[in-house]
Formats: C-alpha cells, sequence, structure tokens
C-alpha cells in the first residue's frame, strides 16, 4: 500500500522548470543571448572625446574584419562610470526604436584591441579605454547633424509642412514612457536633425 502510493505521488510530482541563467555584467553574454546579430566592427583610432553626459563617449574609426573602413562611430564604453547596463540598455531602446518606425543611427559592436588608445593623453579617457576591452556599443556618427531645438519654428522654410510630425512625435513619447526615458526635456530633446540639402525634407534622428 505504501509502495502504490509512494509510486503515485512520484508521478504526481511536478517537472522543475530549468532555472534561466543569472544575468551576467558581461556586455558580451548579454549581446549573445539577448540581442539580435548587429553589425560587428574594429575600433582602429581614436578620433576624439565627446564630452556630453557622464559615459563620456568617442567618436572613433573602424573597420571590418578584413580590414576595410566601416566609418565612424560614436562610442559608448563599458568601461565608463556608467559602466555595460547603460550599453545594453542603449541597444534594447534603439532596436525597440528601429522596431516602431523611428529612424535611428546605425548601431554596431565595437571591439577594442588591448593595444586601443595606448598613446591618449588624457589619463581619465586612458583609465575608461583600459576598462572597455572588448565588446562596446557604437552608433553611426551622423556628418553635419544638428540637434533638434524645440523652440525654433517647427516648418520647413518653403513647403510650410512640420519638421516633426505628428506621428513621429507620438512615437517618442510612447517609447519614452515605455522605457521610462527622463533624459528628454522641452531643453534638451535628444534628436538630431540632418538635411541633404536646403530643398530636402529633414531626417529626425
Amino acid at each position: 500500500m505504501h509502495k502504490v502510493q509512494h509510486d503515485r505521488a512520484r508521478r504526481k510530482k511536478p517537472h522543475s522548470t530549468p532555472m534561466v541563467g543569472k544575468p551576467d555584467s558581461s556586455l558580451d553574454h548579454v549581446c549573445v543571448r539577448a540581442i539580435m546579430p548587429l553589425s560587428s566592427v574594429t575600433a582602429v583610432l581614436y578620433v576624439t572625446p565627446l564630452r556630453e553626459g557622464g559615459s563620456l563617449p568617442a567618436l572613433v574609426d573602424t573597420a571590418d574584419a578584413e580590414g576595410a573602413a566601416t566609418g565612424l562611430f560614436v562610442v559608448k564604453f563599458r568601461g565608463a562610470g556608467q559602466g555595460a547596463r547603460a550599453l545594453v540598455a542603449d541597444l534594447i531602446v534603439g532596436q525597440l526604436a528601429q522596431r516602431i518606425g523611428l529612424t535611428v543611427p546605425d548601431l554596431a559592436l565595437v571591439d577594442l584591441a588591448d593595444s586601443f588608445g595606448r598613446t591618449e593623453p588624457d589619463p581619465e579617457i586612458q583609465d575608461i579605454l583600459k576598462g572597455s576591452r572588448g565588446i562596446n556599443v557604437g552608433l553611426r556618427y551622423l556628418d553635419g547633424a544638428f540637434t533638434y531645438d524645440a523652440a525654433l519654428p517647427d516648418v520647413m522654410p518653403e513647403g510650410g509642412t512640420s519638421v516633426v510630425d505628428p506621428e513621429t512625435a507620438a512615437a517618442v513619447v510612447w517609447l519614452d514612457a515605455l522605457v521610462t526615458n527622463i533624459d528628454r526635456t522641452a531643453r534638451n530633446p535628444n534628436l538630431l536633425l540632418t538635411q541633404a540639402d536646403r530643398a530636402a525634407r529633414p531626417t529626425l534622428w
């Protein structure tokens, strides 16, 4: 009798759900397991720091695995004060923005070799680069871009149409609410404009 009850209990025991691995602070781990495939480039030249915000990003020249030039990227470094998690957030939010139709500069994983930036004279930047060996996050540099200013008239000079259409504005507000972005304000909209020529409609990034 006891054996029958034991067998029934064993059959009714639910299967345990395999535990998902604990989050890893390594950006490499997160990129491989949680992010959709992205292009990968290698940093070849530290051009100039962009002293904006706490992450101290920089303009970096890059190349692909074969050594062919892939252009300039604004790179955020894992060795900066905000750490790798801030870079993961940039990747996730950037791809969410692309999915809902917003225009986002090309995202890339930027690899820093051990020898990268050794000749940089600034000790603060040297410390950041030393702590950023491996994968970092880059956004394609938009040559000629300028900051969108909400205080300026929001119309094209000739056509009279709005630079920021209601659908785009709504999508930006929705995304900020979803990811609880508190950085975008009226004074600092965190939006860029590029324009191919004076007659062309500006592109909002």
